[in-house]
């Protein structure tokens, strides 16, 4: 099943998405993204702790943050049957050992299955993943996603730049 990627937007569940984590460390905000994960049923328990473990190794072998106060965590996770994705704000920012040094305060999370599925086309994913880096790198959506106040907003502006 492909996803036209006019639609990538679509596949952010924003009952995974932050307006405001609270997170003090990546380990905390990891976690915190996984919990928003299982709490909208997008994954069990089983797969949040394999997800937060690809998690906290990708940052063990670099840094996700991409610079301009956004980080991009993108891991495998053995298991899953589709991708899963979340937008995450931390209105404070948070040192994330980013490329430019800067605190993130942006963080979209991608958690994807580890081999092909019905539900999952690796090369469409590669699609996305363009997606996310062009939204990622875009100053206007960087810009009006930190000055959100509700998900209906972050709807609206993914739709918006869906585009992109």
């Amino acid at each position: 099943m492909r996803t036209r990627p006019a639609n990538f937007y679509k596949m952010i569940d924003l009952k995974s998405c932050s307006m405001r984590l609270k997170g003090t460390n990546q380990e905390e905000v990891h976690t915190e993204i996984i919990e928003n994960f299982k709490a909208a049923e997008a994954i069990d328990e089983e797969l949040g702790a394999v997800a937060l473990e690809a998690l906290l190794e990708r940052e063990r072998m670099a840094s996700t943050g991409i610079g301009r106060g956004v980080a991009i965590a993108h891991v495998k996770v053995r298991g899953l049957e589709e991708a899963r994705l979340a937008v995450s704000i931390h209105k404070e920012g948070l040192d994330w050992r980013s490329l430019d040094r800067e605190p993130i305060q942006l963080m979209i999370t991608v958690l994807r299955p580890d081999r092909p599925s019905e539900l999952h086309d690796p090369e469409q994913h590669i699609e996305l993943m363009r997606w996310v880096q062009r939204l990622a790198q875009d100053e206007d959506f960087i810009t009006f996603a930190l000055r959100l106040k509700n998900k209906k907003e972050l709807r609206s502006l993914l739709k918006e730049k869906a585009g992109i």
